[in-house]
């Protein structure tokens, strides 16, 4: 997890904005949105071309799974373009998602920036990062006081198997209502679209070329 950021606003238009012009600041592959109870409205905006406020046009996105009723009004874009991928965490699938999530933390495949204190300190050795202003400092720090907020949210959660002789569920509760658990959240539906739209669809190619070597089944990006 090498960044993460909070957009400021409920204004759909602009949070849209601000989504599409980073999906292009990035080159992104995935966009991925929650769709549960109001988030869904984010749809429309991400899909249609929209102008910022400062007058750029920001293209539209295409939805890659949006629900059988909005198929009809969702604008088509080519493939490249195809990179919305909406989540409802409900049930079943918000057990595989948490499942996912900390299977991928506990076998080392994701990992997490330093706390910000040892970021301090080790900017703090920069002579460019100790002259710089406090704004420059403050945006090189962000990420990584993102990234505490995110680990406040983490020890927060108390996560419950309830697994039977049947079915394997994972519950997670939050031990301190006031404490919300929005960064955990994006993090664990990122893993989990990533995995079930892109990996398992670049293994399952690889596997169906019958070579047999080590690096087909590596997956580098």
């Amino acid at each position: 997890m090498v960044n993460l950021f909070s957009i400021d606003t409920s204004d759909y238009k602009k949070v849209s904005d601000i989504l599409k012009t980073n999906v292009k600041k990035y080159n992104a592959r995935l966009l991925v949105y929650d769709a549960n109870g109001i988030g869904a409205a984010i749809r429309d905006w991400l899909n249609k071309e929209s102008v910022d406020e400062h007058g750029n046009v920001l293209e539209g996105l295409g939805i890659i799974n949006p629900p059988p009723a909005s198929r009809k009004d969702v604008i088509q874009y080519s493939p490249q373009k195809t990179i919305c991928y909406e989540i409802k965490a409900t049930g079943e699938k918000a057990d595989q998602i948490h499942q996912i999530f900390f299977s991928r933390i506990s076998n080392g495949a994701v990992r997490f920036l330093i706390k910000s204190s040892a970021a301090i300190n080790r900017f703090s050795l920069n002579e460019g990062f100790r002259r710089a202003s406090n704004l420059t400092r403050e945006k090189k720090l962000r990420p990584f006081l993102f990234m505490d907020r995110m680990e406040l949210e983490l020890k927060n959660l108390e996560v419950v198997d309830t697994s039977d002789n049947v079915n394997r569920t994972m519950r997670i509760r939050r031990r301190d209502s006031k404490i919300q658990k929005d960064f955990f959240s994006a993090a664990e539906y990122s893993i989990y679209a990533t995995n079930l739209y892109i990996e398992l669809d670049y293994y399952g190619k690889r596997r169906k070329t019958g070579t047999g070597r080590a690096e087909d089944y590596v997956f580098i990006d």
